[in-house]
Parts: structure tokens; sequence; C-alpha cells
């Protein structure tokens, strides 16, 4: 709760305590935005099929990446921060906050719809609570969590989520749109699956017989981050 409060208090004071001629603004592109302050900059090149820009006041720095052709970031397990995924008005994200003064944010919403997803990150703190205020107004069809990045929400850092396991695990071997070593990840093929069939299967011992590479097993001490996992796949 006091995190919870803290955020907003370094939000209001933000923008309370600059001199008068700064002002809040709204960034917006797609189904995202969020809040900053008027003496941060805008940058946004021009881009082909996808969207990014960023935003800097000269000591920290927050990119965005949004559109169809953002790639999975999750190639390898991860290491530093403190993450875990979490319900964004129906949509699964990644959420990463610093595990001390230094670090990054991270804010990762693979599919916002059919099409697109976006990667808001920062670069390497300056100003911890100016970057926290402006990232914790994030809101998707303009609805969002004040406490996505409240730190009593957070495992240690060595935990992974279902999403995180999904990208560097599951899209080693399987595509989401073609066969590749095993078969394609695609919607049709998750739709036709109910939950409790998915569930079942990452947890039983499986192997792709044309290559003889076992896919990953999960244990039941793994629950929540197959539920995770699952929840991705059949919501998003």
């Amino acid at each position: 709760m006091y995190k919870s409060i803290s955020f907003i208090l370094s939000f209001f004071f933000m923008f309370s305590c600059k001199p008068e001629n700064v002002k809040a603004k709204e960034f917006k592109v797609g189904k995202v935005s969020f809040n900053y302050p008027s003496d941060w900059k805008l940058i946004e090149p021009k881009m082909i099929d996808s969207y990014s820009a960023y935003l800097t006041n000269n000591e920290d720095t927050i990119f965005i990446n949004y559109g169809r052709y953002n790639h999975k970031i999750y190639k390898n397990k991860l290491s530093g921060n403190l993450r875990e995924q979490i319900e964004i008005n129906g949509r699964e994200a990644v959420i990463e906050i610093p595990n001390s003064k230094q670090g990054f944010y991270n804010i990762y919403v693979p599919k916002l719809d059919s099409l697109d997803g976006v990667i808001i990150f920062s670069s390497p703190l300056k100003d911890r609570g100016k970057v926290a205020a402006i990232l914790s107004s994030f809101k998707i069809d303009n609805m969002g969590n004040s406490n996505i990045l409240d730190k009593k929400n957070f495992s240690n850092k060595n935990k992974e989520t279902g999403l995180t396991n999904y990208e560097y695990n599951c899209l080693s071997c399987h595509s989401e749109n073609k066969r590749v070593i095993g078969r394609s990840l695609d919607k049709s093929f998750i739709n036709s699956k109910s939950s409790e069939w998915l569930t079942n299967y990452l947890y039983s011992d499986k192997k792709n017989y044309y290559t003889d590479i076992k896919c990953f097993q999960f244990d039941k001490k793994d629950s929540i981050v197959v539920n995770q996992m699952v929840n991705y796949l059949k919501h998003n």
C-alpha cells in the first residue's frame, strides 16, 4: 500500500514541484498511452511498418517500440532485474523493475491484438523516481494499473514467468506461424485445444519423433508458470 501511495505521490510532485511552464503531457500510440512531463523531449524517427520513438530529459531515456515486427525479446534466461507477469486490461504483460538503484525498467506486451505488440524500456537509470512515475501511468485502451511497478508484487530475480519461459523455451523449437523443429503454435492450433489439455501437455513427457528431441517437461511445482503460459496462449 505504501509503495503504491509513493508512486502516486511521486507522480504528483513531479509535476506540482516543477516550474509552472512544465505540464503533464500524454503520449499515445495505437492502443497504449502514458503521461510524461513536458520538459521531456519526444523524438519520433520515421519508420516503415512499425513505430519507434524515445523520450529523454538528457539524463534518462525511455524507448518505445510498437508494431507487428517486434521481435521476441526473451531469447535467453533472465538475470538481474525483478520481473512478473501481470494482466493489463486483458493482455498478458511482463514487467521488469531494477533490483537496485541501477538497472532499468521494461514493459513488454507482445500481443496487444492479432498484429501489434509493444516494448517500452528505460536506459540505465539516473533518476529512478522520475522514470517510475512516468511508466506507472502506462495504459492499454485507456485502462491501466498504477501498481504495476510496486516492488511487493515482484518475485526474486531468479524466477521466470510463463511468458518469458514460452519465448526462450518453447519458441526455441516452435514458431507461431510455421513448422520448424516442432509444429506451429499458431492461433488455430491453440484455439483447438482446451486450457486443461494445454496444461496437461506442458506437464507431460514428450518428444519429437522425427528428430528425437525431447520437449521441455514442467514439474508440478511450476504450476504458477504453467498457468501463466496457458493464460497467455489462450487469451492473447
